[in-house]
């Protein structure tokens, strides 16, 4: 039988900023983009793995600059989506309804 199973990383969300200033250039221009790793089955996402990941690019002069200090404050406001539990939630549902099922007869 052929499986297909492993981790691959999602984007969650880009967030501009213009209030930090970047190390290289000056520039008040910088891209927040905040992912997470996931474990897929058969390509479907399963549930979300590890933390998430802030990336700190300048809009202006195309430095990394990860050392900011905002990427806390980014990796905390943004939220995983459901949506990486799909595979979780269509295991866990028949469960659920067969206990409760069996709890009403």
């Amino acid at each position: 039988m052929f499986v297909i199973f492993g981790d691959k990383t999602w984007l969650i969300k880009y967030h501009t900023d213009t209030i930090s200033q970047c190390e290289h250039c000056k520039s008040f221009a910088l891209s927040f983009a905040v992912s997470i790793d996931y474990f897929h089955f058969y390509y479907v996402p399963f549930c979300a793995v590890g933390e998430k990941e802030v990336n700190v690019l300048c809009l202006k002069c195309s430095e990394w600059n990860n050392t900011n200090p905002r990427k806390e404050h980014y990796k905390s406001v943004t939220r995983t989506p459901i949506y990486l539990y799909t595979g979780l939630i269509l295991v866990l549902t028949p469960i659920v309804i067969g206990i409760v099922a069996s709890l009403i007869n």
